[in-house]
């Protein structure tokens, strides 16, 4: 459901909700022995959504502001632990959870004709495993902060020189020693952070009369550093 009200056509109001049930993957009917439980449910979730778009003018281009609220209640959960670079289930449906969260993501053109945006997310998942008597814990995904910086610019005189700046960092996730649920999400890991830099430029052959003139418009030539 969206809706722009009358008296402000620069916003718009979202709001949706559903039922998601997914089918297990091979690996989540596995165990951590590698028994095989044929008879495992699928993963279902109750989940709603509000959201809000506003469209404004800032330095005489237009900007746009999304926000989003959400919250999921998860039933016939496979809990899973990280392990190294795997993934281990434990192959049977024993285990509720939820998430609530906030997204909030601002963009438009800060530099003309470049287009840049900033995000903010704020996220808490948990899950109640049955028997291990520690109640709802973090589960592996439970990233509390995100934050997400994309700016790019151009020389002034040659827009088809370009160069962009990418910023992730997001706060640790939760982890335990291996092959001990007892200590299931005791641990943070350090915070995450990864900075991209890439430069572009964008050739015109169309008319040099040369011969790769003659089967290219154009070449586009890039320069990443991840």
């Amino acid at each position: 459901f969206s809706w722009r009200p009358v008296w402000k056509r620069d916003w718009v109001f979202k709001a949706s909700a559903g039922l998601y049930q997914q089918q297990a993957f091979y690996r989540e009917l596995r165990d951590f022995q590698g028994n095989v439980n044929r008879d495992l449910k699928a993963q279902k979730s109750w989940q709603g959504v509000l959201g809000a778009n506003y469209r404004f003018t800032l330095w005489n281009r237009e900007f746009q502001l999304n926000q989003e609220v959400y919250g999921k209640y998860l039933l016939d959960v496979v809990p899973y632990d990280m392990d190294n670079v795997r993934i281990r289930y434990y192959g049977v449906n024993n285990a509720t959870a939820y998430a609530v969260g906030y997204d909030m993501r601002v963009g438009g053109e800060f530099i003309k004709g470049a287009e840049s945006w900033f995000s903010l997310g704020i996220l808490s998942t948990r899950e109640n495993v049955e028997g291990d008597g520690k109640g709802y814990i973090r589960r592996p995904t439970d990233q509390r902060v995100t934050l997400g910086i994309f700016f790019q610019d151009h020389l002034p005189k040659n827009p088809s020189a370009r160069m962009y700046l990418n910023f992730v960092v997001g706060t640790g996730l939760p982890f335990g020693p291996p092959n001990s649920q007892q200590n299931r999400a005791a641990l943070i890991s350090p915070a995450y952070r990864r900075v991209d830099i890439g430069f572009s430029k964008v050739i015109s052959l169309g008319n040099s009369g040369s011969a790769l003139g003659r089967r290219f418009e154009s070449i586009w030539l890039g320069l990443e550093i991840l």
